[in-house]
């Protein structure tokens, strides 16, 4: 046997030899069995407050409150359905499908509003199905490429170009030099002159009409 082996086999002997003596190096049994017992760490447990719901009786209050203090007001006894605003949505977008003719605003008001409508009525009523287009809705909402989907879109007349230069539907503006003419998006663009003009000049009006007409039925 060498010295190695030797040694192991002494410092074996001395550790089980000391492992069952009396005077314990380590620790106690009693010590032993208690770092031995399995612990469960228990989470804590959190009392939630319960969400509170308005009583209906809070609610007959608040009601009856509403109700004396604007009476023009209407509540409604339920959460409206929006089965009626996805159905009027729907519809509008099947207006503009079957749109032939689009009159754009872009902020006017008073009687160049008026104008502008009674173009869209007129060319509706005689011609085509036409309609006036709120540019600024529009524009707010990002919805250009829906307005110019609409396949039977045959022309947009819209007021002079440097109202609107500034736009997103500026992007879609194209003149056409050879032909004197303009479009946006590949459709025909009949760009209206001033219409506090048009509204003073009866010779304008007629002008407008007969370009109207002309491009209709090219």
């Amino acid at each position: 046997m060498d010295l190695l082996e030797t040694l192991v086999k002494d410092t074996l002997a001395f550790l089980k030899q000391e492992y069952q003596s009396s005077d314990k190096i380590l620790a106690t049994a009693e010590e032993v069995a208690f770092f031995e017992e399995e612990k469960v760490v228990q989470p804590k447990k959190v009392a939630l407050e319960p969400v509170l719901q308005p009583a209906s009786q809070d609610l007959d209050a608040m009601a009856a409150w509403v109700r004396a203090a604007a009476p023009e007001l209407k509540l409604a006894d339920r959460i409206p359905d929006d089965a009626e605003a996805k159905k009027i949505g729907s519809l509008w977008q099947e207006q503009l499908r079957a749109l032939h003719v689009a009159v754009i605003a872009f902020g006017e008001s008073g009687p160049a509003l008026e104008f502008l409508s009674s173009v869209a009525k007129a060319i509706d009523t005689l011609i085509t199905p036409a309609k006036m287009i709120e540019g600024v809705r529009f524009e707010k909402e990002k919805k250009w490429n829906l307005f110019f989907n609409s396949p039977s879109l045959k022309l947009v007349i819209a007021p002079g170009f440097s109202l609107w230069k500034g736009t997103q539907l500026a992007a879609l503006y194209k003149e056409h030099p050879a032909s004197s003419s303009h479009s946006l998006a590949g459709i025909p663009l009949l760009l209206l002159r001033s219409i506090p003009q048009l509204l003073k000049t009866p010779a304008l009006k007629k002008e407008l009409w007969k370009s109207i007409v002309s491009q209709l039925s090219s």
